[in-house]
């Protein structure tokens, strides 16, 4: 699941632009957390992202949690949760407990089922 939190995260970043991809790496990168500790230091780059862009860092780590939930199939419901950290950590509890899978997982073993691996290949084909 840490891997899937961190492509989400740098979509999310990659949405606000090549110019806030770069500051906002070499600030993380500044402050000792690495892409390792996204997962694990979602507090932290709250705070860092609140503090940097205000409303704006709330929106990346919004955007997170939405490619997120989209990618294990989940409704995103921020209602509930006092902050978008404890919120992911809900994230993170029910996709163990459910064991869910994300898509692009699921979308690989689906295709897989369907190659052919006899090595024929079909007459009109080149």
């Amino acid at each position: 699941m840490h891997e899937t939190i961190v492509q989400c995260f740098e979509l999310a970043l990659q949405n606000a632009g090549p110019g806030v991809k770069g500051t906002v790496d070499r600030y993380l990168w500044n402050k000792g957390i690495q892409e390792t500790d996204i997962s694990t230091r979602s507090a932290e780059i709250e705070k860092i992202l609140t503090d940097m862009f205000g409303a704006g860092g709330r929106m990346m780590i919004h955007s997170t949690l939405a490619k997120l939930c989209d990618e294990y199939s989940l409704r995103l419901d921020v209602s509930y949760a006092d902050t978008l950290h404890d919120r992911l950590d809900q994230l993170k509890e029910r996709v163990l407990v459910e064991k869910r899978l994300p898509k692009h997982y699921r979308r690989a073993i689906e295709t897989a089922s369907f190659e052919d691996t006899t090595g024929t290949r079909a007459a009109w084909t080149d």
